[in-house]
């Protein structure tokens, strides 16, 4: 996996957490 796939992964799991939490 190279690093930059690696930070889209890491930033689609925080918008997926921030989504969670303002729900």
């Amino acid at each position: 996996m190279s690093c930059n796939s690696l930070k889209f992964f890491l930033v689609d799991i925080a918008g997926f957490c921030r989504n969670c939490l303002s729900k």
